[in-house]
């Protein structure tokens, strides 16, 4: 999934966030490839509960191990959008999705499950369930016009690896809210 010079970037990330007592989730392609089938990928995708008054404390932690700009994190937290870490010395890019205040983001923080990546031991990272990776990788396909075969690929692979152990009612009634239901229907068909 990682090439091994990345878990240098994941553990200055995992300290700065446990230093700073930030929240957050991985999500993206990580998460999908711990809950289906694992792919490479070049980033990590977090969601992270930052409050506008913790910006300068992240800006001046991270500075010691990443690239920051402080004008895209307080525009991130301001808009909630995404800002970007780049690891000074790998460039792994954690791009870091600022957590709303919808049902969805809170359900995203409450299902979280707690992960030992490999690579990095003793670490326990975070991760989207598997039902919330599919319904935002469902979300990221329908924004990029349903072309993109990774997002795809990464939908069917959870669906295949967690068959029966997916929270069916969970995945319905969201992706039913969230806009996502006859591609929900359409991956489950392509999933078998």
């Amino acid at each position: 999934m990682f090439a091994p010079d990345v878990f240098g970037a994941l553990s200055a990330f995992l300290d700065l966030v446990d230093r700073l007592q930030l929240p957050c989730v991985i999500g993206g392609s990580v998460a999908s490839s711990l809950q289906g089938l694992p792919r490479q990928t070049i980033d990590l995708d977090v969601v992270v509960e930052l409050p506008g008054d913790r910006v300068d404390a992240l800006v001046v932690a991270a500075a010691a191990s990443f690239y920051v700009s402080e004008f895209a994190v307080r525009e991130a937290v301001r808009n909630q959008r995404a800002f970007n870490l780049i690891h000074v010395e790998t460039a792994f890019k954690i791009d870091c999705y600022i957590a709303g205040p919808d049902q969805f983001d809170r359900a995203q923080f409450d299902r979280a499950i707690a992960v030992e990546l490999p690579g990095l031991p003793g670490r326990i990272l975070r991760v989207a369930s598997a039902e919330d990776v599919i319904l935002r990788k469902l979300e990221w396909y329908r924004l990029g016009h349903e072309v993109s075969e990774r997002q795809w690929h990464d939908v069917i692979g959870v669906l295949k690896v967690q068959g029966d152990r997916l929270d069916t009612g969970y995945l319905d009634a969201w992706a039913a809210t969230r806009g996502v239901s006859e591609l929900l229907a359409r991956a489950r068909a392509a999933a078998g």
